[in-house]
């Protein structure tokens, strides 16, 4: 989930109770599959089902129902401070650059290092 989740950073998530995540949104969720925890951000919506995709990786995860998700990734802080998720309008914009398939590290490259 580069560049707004990287390797050791401290994750707060909240159950979802009964809202479903929305388009954009970061999601923890064991794969139906594989059993394995991945987060991911939400892509494509249809009814109950969520089709969930890493930020810079080629391929969706597939489609994940309700009880497959754990939560909703709320704040991520890095080193004792809290950054930037990538939510709103910009998690939607990540999210439909992510649906195409493009990386949104390309996008990043004008960033200072260590921003967002």
């Amino acid at each position: 989930m580069h560049p707004w989740i990287r390797p050791n950073d401290v994750l707060t998530i909240s159950p979802l109770k009964t809202k479903l995540p929305k388009f954009g949104d970061v999601v923890a969720a064991c794969h139906p599959v594989t059993g394995k925890l991945l987060v991911h951000r939400v892509i494509a919506r249809q009814g109950s089902k969520r089709l969930l995709k890493g930020d810079n990786i080629p391929m969706a995860d597939g489609t994940f129902f309700q009880n497959d998700i754990l939560g909703r990734v709320e704040t991520v802080h890095r080193n004792g401070r809290r950054v930037l998720l990538g939510v709103g309008i910009t998690g939607v914009a990540a999210a439909v650059i992510s649906r195409h398939g493009w990386h949104l590290k390309r996008f990043f490259m004008w960033f200072p290092k260590g921003v967002p």
